[in-house]
């Protein structure tokens, strides 16, 4: 019996296990497959393999016209993800065995998606009646249809990112608060200068600052002190994922990038 799980943190907690498996991501079209495999692959730092890449196109079919020599080449390496549709046809050509396969269960196929797969759509539902693909895979992803996935974060990574982020905060308004004082006892000594006598308060061998020229050095102070305040506030930006494809010599083909997630993050560059 497959091992429900809905949550993308908990998916991961059980990949970690097989530190050099091969895993397979399967389903129908449109269950957001590759959305959960991009994910999965960056949190795990492993490779991922789009199935869809390997068929030859306008083919009008699926099973017989995947380049599988290239397939199998690519799949060489462990840690790695397959997902696309059919897949346990696809390691049994292959002759090869997932360590755990992963089926996306949505609520209910996408009929719109499959309408539009021509003659793919009778491939695909055969495929769900000879291999029961659900029914045999290791853990079964209940996706519901209205389900948004939230990207996951390493949590210790997570941890230093607040952590930084609240010291950052409070040296912020610890410079934004002496810019503060510093711009009131300037201004009250610039005020005494020009209302009063402006007599010299400060004298340093040959020069001598009056008392509206000490305030305004002061105001000028609180200027500095805001400058740094500023740059010294937590930042926040939108981390961006990538995956990428290989070919059998371990050279860069393709690489997508999506956005993932908003996290707080801090100004050195960890939102990229």
């Amino acid at each position: 019996m497959p091992r429900n799980i809905s949550s993308l943190s908990e998916l991961v907690g059980l990949l970690q296990k097989w530190p050099s498996g091969l895993f397979t991501i399967d389903g129908y079209h449109g269950a957001g497959k590759s959305t959960i495999a991009c994910d999965v692959a960056s949190h795990l730092g492993i490779p991922l393999i789009h199935l869809d890449n390997y068929v030859l196109p306008g083919k009008g079919g699926f099973l017989e016209f995947i380049r599988y020599p290239e397939l199998s080449a690519a799949l060489h390496s462990r840690p790695i993800i397959l997902e696309g549709v059919c897949l346990l046809a696809v390691v049994k050509r292959l002759g090869i065995t997932p360590d755990v396969h992963i089926y996306i269960q949505s609520c209910s196929p996408n009929t719109a998606t499959l309408r539009g797969m021509g003659p793919l759509a009778a491939e695909v539902l055969a495929y769900h009646q000879e291999f029961k693909p659900a029914d045999n895979a290791e853990i079964l992803y209940v996706r519901s249809e209205n389900t948004k996935e939230v990207p996951l974060m390493k949590q210790d990574s997570f941890a230093v990112d607040i952590a930084f982020i609240q010291a950052k905060t409070k040296l912020a308004l610890t410079l934004a608060g002496g810019g503060m004082l510093t711009l009131m006892i300037g201004l009250a000594v610039l005020l005494y200068g020009v209302t009063g006598q402006d007599q010299t308060l400060i004298k340093a061998a040959a020069i001598e600052i009056s008392a509206s020229g000490v305030g305004g050095v002061i105001m000028i102070t609180s200027v500095i002190w805001a400058f740094f305040a500023y740059k010294t506030r937590p930042t926040y930006a939108r981390r961006r994922q990538t995956s990428e494809k290989y070919d059998s010599e371990s050279r860069l083909l393709e690489r997508h990038e999506h956005e993932s997630s908003t996290q707080q993050t801090v100004g050195h560059g960890s939102g990229n």
